[in-house]
């Protein structure tokens, strides 16, 4: 894009930099390196001040900047002689009064209005000193209370048509019917300042005031996803209204709702990333639910709805190896899961993903084993006590117990976690003392159902998984474990604990893990491959489970 295409309504920017210097600045900044020109069709900017200050004399408190001592945009202002923009739309309300009108700009609905006002409209609007505003028909008597706004939104549809046929792309960011900036859906109650206030507090502002503006501005609002940066901005706007006591209709209420978003406390995640449309759709939403919890009020304005949308399944998954965490980073992201940055809770990390409207994974790394400082049942125990864990999974690489019918790859499912360290050594054996701790029936039966599905890839085992402390490489060790539980199907270090700590918080559990070897001459050539299968068939199943909003 070039700065020929750039182009913003000069008196509409010149309305929404009233109140914010930083706004000032931009648009100074693009109207100097000429990224940006702001037109209007007056002569020069005195004459067109001087007709401002004519419409809008009666309501200086609301239209100040047109009466300040300071125009700090006066040097930015340009003429453009393609637009006659206020005779443009007096005229085409006046047409649109015809029942044979075939613009398709006003809906029938719209023309029912413009009949009701027939006489306004012919006889009082086409005086100069008139503007075609919302503004200006809130102040006259028209037939119905809801008539002001339905011809406020025709004549901001009109004013809009007319500098895009003319110039292209029209917003005060030079982006027409930009939905992030510029939300034409609330016009002109939420105006571009309420909009611009909130992408400040949320930091985005830097994306439309660096020197890279039209590539990460442009690449934001063209994103796949940025329908849920939108969807969850409606929803922080509709709990606004309602806290604030808004009712839709009047621009002196863009201030209680400035206030109230710098006022609010937006709660972002501890290391910084990219900003993605639905990575910044997270954090309102995250926000906005700790805050109900704390405000009843904000919580009544969200409704049941609004819950909906905040409500997540928050699932668990633990690793306990580099090339687990490497591998189920890839394999997450790959099925569409965001990263979220990391958080901690009980001095416990972990990193967050996160899968737009349903699912939040929270994944937590331990020390190799359950034992330990940093083991899986201390880190486990502590973390699982995030209010509404819905699931917990250990991801990762094990080692197999029959090479004749198993492969490297191949996925253990656990039906019960064998906790073999638990015995009594007897007559020269050891007897096992140690309770099995039954997997959840869910996972269990999603494994065997879809056997079929990655059969290509790699094979899906079902039945009791061996866990002790003891990393086995040794054929003899592993063939005593086999005698005492002869129905192992593998085994692994962590799950005793992280089974222990979901039984005891009523968490559902169970274990993917893909075998690496067959617990003898180790070796690391096939852990990729393990922990990519196992990573692989956690991240469809969390997502066939619970993406279902």
């Amino acid at each position: 894009m070039n700065s020929a295409e750039l182009y913003a309504s000069f008196a509409q920017t010149h309305e929404v930099a009233q109140n914010s210097k930083h706004f000032v600045q931009f648009i100074s900044e693009l109207s100097r390196l000429d990224q940006l020109r702001l037109i209007n069709g007056e002569p020069d900017f005195k004459i067109f001040l001087e007709k401002r200050k004519q419409w809008y004399g009666s309501d200086r408190e609301k239209y100040g900047n047109y009466f300040a001592k300071m125009q700090p945009l006066e040097q930015a202002y340009r003429r453009s002689q393609k637009l006659h923009t206020s005779e443009f739309i007096k005229s085409e309300l006046i047409s649109g009064l015809s029942p044979y009108s075939k613009s398709n700009i006003i809906t029938s609905d719209e023309r029912g209005a413009l009949t009701r006002n027939a006489s306004f409209i012919n006889e009082e609007l086409p005086d100069p000193r008139l503007a075609a505003t919302f503004s200006i028909y809130e102040r006259v008597k028209l037939a119905e209370s809801t008539d002001a706004r339905i011809m406020g939104d025709v004549s901001t549809r009109l004013f809009c048509n007319h500098y895009a046929k003319e110039h292209d792309l029209i917003s005060p960011t030079g982006v027409y019917d930009d939905y992030m900036i510029e939300d034409f859906e609330y016009f002109p109650h939420y105006d571009v300042e309420v909009n611009f206030s909130f992408l400040s507090r949320l930091k985005m502002d830097q994306i439309i005031s660096d020197k890279f503006y039209e590539r990460d501005y442009f690449t934001f609002i063209t994103h796949k996803d940025f329908w849920c940066f939108a969807d969850m901005k409606k929803l922080f706007f509709d709990t606004m209204s309602g806290v604030v006591g808004v009712n839709g209709r009047h621009v002196s209420h863009c201030e209680p709702c400035k206030r109230f978003i710098r006022g609010f406390n937006f709660t972002f995640p501890a290391n910084k990333f990219t900003q993605e449309p639905a990575r910044m759709a997270e954090i309102i939403a995250s926000s906005l639910g700790k805050a109900a919890k704390e405000d009843d009020k904000l919580a009544a304005a969200i409704g049941k709805q609004g819950e909906d949308k905040l409500r997540r399944n928050r699932i668990v998954l633990f690793t306990a190896t580099d090339i687990e965490d490497k591998i189920l980073e890839v394999e997450l992201l790959a099925n569409g899961f965001k990263t979220g940055g990391m958080d901690f809770f009980d001095n416990v990390p972990f990193n967050i993903y996160t899968y737009y409207d349903s699912i939040h994974i929270f994944h937590a790394r331990t020390s190799a084993g359950s034992g330990g400082v940093h083991g899986s049942l201390l880190s486990s125990t502590k973390l699982l006590a995030i209010p509404d864990i819905k699931y917990a999974i250990s991801v990762g690489i094990c080692f197999g117990a029959d090479s004749s019918r198993q492969k490297f790859g191949d996925v253990l499912v656990s039906e019960i976690i064998l906790p073999y360290e638990l015995s009594a050594a007897r007559a020269g054996d050891f007897e096992s003392r140690g309770i099995p701790i039954v997997s959840d029936n869910m996972a269990i039966a999603y494994a065997r159902g879809v056997r079929s599905t990655f059969s290509a890839r790699f094979g899906i085992h079902v039945g009791p998984v061996l866990s002790g402390e003891k990393l086995v490489d040794d054929p003899d060790f592993k063939a005593s474990l086999l005698r005492r539980f002869p129905k192992a199907i593998g085994g692994e270090m962590e799950c005793s604990g992280l089974a222990a700590s979901c039984l005891d918080r009523r968490i559902p559990f169970v274990m993917f893990k893909g075998i690496c070897d067959f617990a003898e001459n180790k070796e690391d050539k096939y852990q990729e491959l393990a922990a990519t299968n196992a990573s692989t068939l956690a991240a469809n199943m969390i997502s066939a489970r619970w993406n279902r909003k």
